[in-house]
């Protein structure tokens, strides 16, 4: 990870005074190797300690095969319902798939449009806070941390949607 590091200051102690000093436009590696012998008086004039997530972070959405086959799609549903109603009986599965199909298919959207939702919220509301200068391992390890919260709370706010179709299922 990249952070732009245009200005650092460094307050070397000796026995009775403070010698500070500036590294203009730092390398990566220089800031990493002052941040190291420097931890606790390195410092960065910042115009701001905060960043919105969406400026630094970027989630590749991976959905399940399903949502994204061809088993879902108008062709495939229009295709068994004309096809399979004609030659089975009501009661035979290819007679009677085409509303299964829509029915997973309006869940995959669903799942799909929940996740954006929450994904939207994340990256504009969502923002990185830090006085202080912190390391790419610091910075990585705590988006690792917040990816894994957001990654186990998305279970748990779909589970009212599953619940409500359950429920609607089981009525019928």
């Amino acid at each position: 990870m990249d952070l732009e590091t245009p200005n650092i200051s460094k307050a070397a102690c000796t026995d009775d005074q403070v010698l500070p000093f500036k590294c203009k436009n730092p390398s990566q590696a220089t800031f990493e190797q002052l941040l190291s012998i420097y931890s606790y008086t390195l410092q960065r004039p910042c115009s701001s300690i905060s960043i919105p997530y969406g400026q630094f972070i970027s989630i590749l959405r991976v959905y399940h095969q399903l949502c994204s086959s061809i088993f879902i799609d108008d062709q495939w549903i229009l295709y068994i319902n004309d096809y399979f109603r004609a030659y089975y009986m009501q009661l035979d599965f290819r007679a009677t798939s085409t509303s299964l199909f829509q029915f997973i298919r309006t869940l995959c959207q669903i799942i799909q449009a929940n996740i954006q939702d929450e994904l939207d919220v994340f990256e504009q509301a969502g923002t990185f806070i830090s006085p202080n200068v912190l390391s790419s391992k610091t910075v990585s390890a705590q988006i690792q941390v917040l990816i894994a919260q957001f990654q186990l709370a998305m279970p748990s706010k779909f589970l009212r949607t599953l619940l409500f179709v359950r429920d609607i299922t089981e009525g019928n």
